[in-house]
């Protein structure tokens, strides 16, 4: 038996059963839906959207889980003694007490450390670039004009809320407590409100936030009750006994409005005596708080409803926020954070308007009643909007 000779295939049919192979692939592929990330409608049974799971996973994935006390790579870093190189001069110091505080942004040696963090870090470091860093010192003088130039800026624009978050495990008490105290005048010579810590430990304690070290858990809850806007989270505070020695603080911002935390900031300075450190810590605060004033202003103020009871919403602001009975708020769903090219916060965008309420009562330290005027009640996770 002659074996069959083997034949050729012809370069035509060698197109034809490629192209044959190509579709029998992509069939499948055509006939997929691709998956949602951008729906902002929450499922039936669900508490997110597409949206913000992909925020929150994607985006900003530092947020739902991790140590977010932990070590980062690429920590912006200011030594005080080389951005203010008088500081050791007592000449000096008295004649800049008399003076405006010299914006850091205008100093070479900070330029420099600016320039040294243009890009942005990955989403694994948990932050992000701080346009304005934060400064040595704040003499009284100089703090009195800025909060009153931050309040004829925002003259019709509620107080900023402000929360202190503490690592427990590196923190001494006695320098949280001390931290807690001078943040308070700081906040109140800008204008802004600070919350009470032992709020703060109440709404934490009720939850499982800390045992996960669930960031995005923290900032939602404190959003709710008691209204914080700005948390800021201190990392780490060394203020040495013996002196002379280095004092150290590292800290960053989370905008829970926005659901995106800033990059962590340490500032260290030598410290020659006592008074040096007061300069070092009201100085370093002045300038926090104003930084999360002026970050605050990328989103309008809100407020959030943490309870209802039958046809009455209670709501984080009142008095000292500048409400008062009769006004109105728009409910709106969470809208959406908008970025530059280079990855930091440029905006935002408002979510539908789905109801309006009125308030009817102001009572408590910042709190107040309302009442539903049309459409839906405001949810947990909705915010409230001036009209």
């Amino acid at each position: 038996m002659n074996p069959q000779p083997i034949k050729r295939i012809g370069p035509s049919m060698v197109i034809l059963i490629s192209a044959l192979l190509m579709a029998a692939l992509l069939l499948p592929l055509g006939c997929a839906s691709a998956p949602d990330i951008a729906s902002t409608e929450k499922q039936t049974g669900e508490r997110y959207s597409a949206d913000e799971i992909r925020r929150q996973t994607v985006d900003q994935p530092f947020l739902i889980s991790g140590d977010y006390f932990r070590e980062r790579e690429q920590q912006p870093q200011w030594d005080l003694n080389e951005i203010f190189s008088d500081s050791k001069s007592d000449e000096k110091r008295a004649d800049a007490a008399e003076v405006a505080e010299p914006e850091i942004s205008q100093s070479p040696e900070p330029q420099r450390a600016q320039e040294n963090m243009a890009s942005p870090p990955t989403p694994s470091t948990g932050s992000i670039q701080p346009d304005t860093p934060p400064a040595a010192t704040a003499p009284p003088a100089a703090s009195r004009q800025k909060a009153e130039a931050l309040e004829a800026e925002a003259f019709d624009r509620p107080p900023l809320t402000i929360g202190l978050f503490f690592d427990p495990e590196t923190i001494p008490d006695s320098a949280a407590v001390r931290v807690d105290h001078l943040m308070s005048a700081a906040a109140a010579q800008s204008g802004a409100i600070l919350t009470d810590q032992e709020k703060i430990r109440e709404v934490l304690s009720t939850v499982d936030c800390l045992s996960r070290k669930d960031l995005a858990c923290v900032a939602q809850a404190l959003a709710i009750y008691p209204g914080v806007r700005m948390l800021i989270l201190f990392e780490a505070i060394e203020l040495p006994e013996r002196l002379p020695a280095k004092a150290l603080m590292r800290m960053s911002l989370v905008d829970t409005g926005l659901s995106y935390r800033y990059p962590t900031i340490e500032i260290t300075q030598d410290l020659e005596n006592a008074e040096d450190q007061d300069r070092f810590l009201t100085g370093t605060l002045m300038q926090l708080t104003d930084f999360a004033i002026q970050k605050s202003r990328l989103m309008p103020w809100h407020c959030r409803a943490f309870s209802q009871d039958g046809d009455t919403w209670f709501i984080t602001a009142g008095k000292r926020s500048g409400l008062k009975p009769g006004d109105r708020l728009s409910v709106s769903t969470s809208g959406r954070l908008v970025k530059s090219p280079t990855g930091l916060p440029a905006g935002w965008l408002p979510g539908d308007i789905e109801g309006k309420v009125k308030i009817t009562r102001i009572f408590g330290d910042n709190l107040a009643a309302c009442e539903l005027t049309e459409g839906r009640g405001p949810e947990p996770e909705d915010i409230l909007l001036f009209p």
